[in-house]
């Protein structure tokens, strides 16, 4: 699915009830599920680069990970300081 009802919430470019239309939802709740997801990728994007790339990666190897076909090797994050975790 595409994240426009996300993406619309957290600009605010619509009101809920047009997001809801646009999106043919009934529900509210429908609509909250969406708005989730959103407030995730938002605070993906202000993570500090290298913790994006790892963040990356690991969802692209995920599938892998859990057949146990590799391992994961997590740097070591606490060596950059507080302000670089998050922009």
């Amino acid at each position: 699915r595409h994240a426009g009802a996300s993406s619309d919430m957290l600009a605010r470019r619509r009101t809920v009830g047009e997001i809801m239309a646009r999106g043919r939802w009934a529900a509210l709740k429908s609509v909250r599920r969406y708005a989730k997801g959103g407030s995730v990728q938002k605070v993906a994007e202000r993570l500090a680069p290298g913790i994006r790339l790892f963040c990356q990666q690991m969802e692209r190897d995920l599938p892998r990970i859990l057949k146990k076909e590799i391992g994961v090797v997590v740097p070591d994050f606490s060596a950059l300081p507080e302000a670089n975790l998050v922009r």
